[in-house]
């Protein structure tokens, strides 16, 4: 099946107040971010966190609300990656046929 590879850079890391180190992702565009979209953005961070610097926690900041955004303590909703993947697929599906088209 048409998949796409996604992978995510943090734009710098930061050491926290409490010690931590944080890979940090600048949401620079103009609506907010909703929460589905932060936790998928913690979610990449997270799953790639050992090739980015490990025990680093990921961290969001939106830039246009000076807000910085810290995973949740809350569990993923159940079939989270399993939507993920399922965008990748779609998206990849769409880029083969654009490009069939071109």
């Amino acid at each position: 099946s048409p998949s796409l590879t996604v992978s995510i850079s943090p734009e710098l890391g930061l050491l926290m107040p409490d010690g931590r180190v944080a890979a940090v992702k600048l949401w620079l565009r103009e609506p907010e971010p909703s929460a589905d979209a932060i936790r998928a953005i913690h979610r990449l961070l997270s799953m790639h966190m050992d090739a980015i610097y490990a025990d680093a926690v990921p961290l969001v900041i939106d830039i246009r609300r000076e807000r910085a955004h810290l995973p949740s303590k809350r569990p993923l909703k159940k079939g989270f990656d399993d939507m993920l993947r399922s965008e990748a697929v779609s998206m990849g599906t769409l880029w083969r046929s654009l490009a069939k088209t071109a």
